[in-house]
């Protein structure tokens, strides 16, 4: 039984860097390409900026310790099922299917032996961690609902 906790709690932790990272990775430039014989000069206020977004690791570890908290501790929704573990992971897609905005980032086991089974999603201001567990008898579903805003509240609480 402990092993099959500190699986999980394992686990956990790999969705919620997985959404970290997702979150606070820098954006791609859409500037359009530089055209054949032109010279492109980068300012030092520019480069100064980037640096300033460079994610902060602390803020990185309490926006994780409160995930984890969250998903592991007191998920805001929960309930057990009968159904395979493959069944519950196809009802959380097709729920989530029919939220509008709602974009899949990951979905998949979650570890060897197939007994846990996890999914993210984002929609405009909100992350959704969702993870399903395969015991003996039943499977148990945890989804962690987490907003933008409460992320930025949770790093600035420093």
């Amino acid at each position: 039984m402990k092993k099959r906790i500190v699986t999980c709690c394992i686990i956990a932790l790999c969705l919620i860097f997985a959404v970290v990272g997702f979150v606070c990775l820098p954006r791609k430039n859409t500037a359009p390409p530089v055209a054949s014989g032109q010279t492109t000069y980068k300012s030092t206020e520019q480069s100064d900026a980037k640096r300033s977004k460079t994610p902060d690791t602390s803020e990185n570890r309490r926006l994780v310790d409160y995930l984890h908290n969250m998903l592991m501790g007191e998920p805001q929704q929960t309930w057990e099922t009968k159904k395979s573990l493959q069944q519950a992971g196809e009802e959380l897609l097709d729920l989530y299917k029919e939220k509008e905005h709602s974009v899949p980032v990951f979905s998949g086991y979650l570890d060897v032996l197939g007994k846990t089974w996890g999914c993210i999603f984002q929609g405009n201001g909100w992350t959704d961690i969702c993870l399903v567990t395969d015991t003996d008898a039943v499977r148990k579903v945890a989804i962690c609902h987490m907003t933008t805003q409460e992320m930025q509240d949770v790093i600035a609480q420093g």
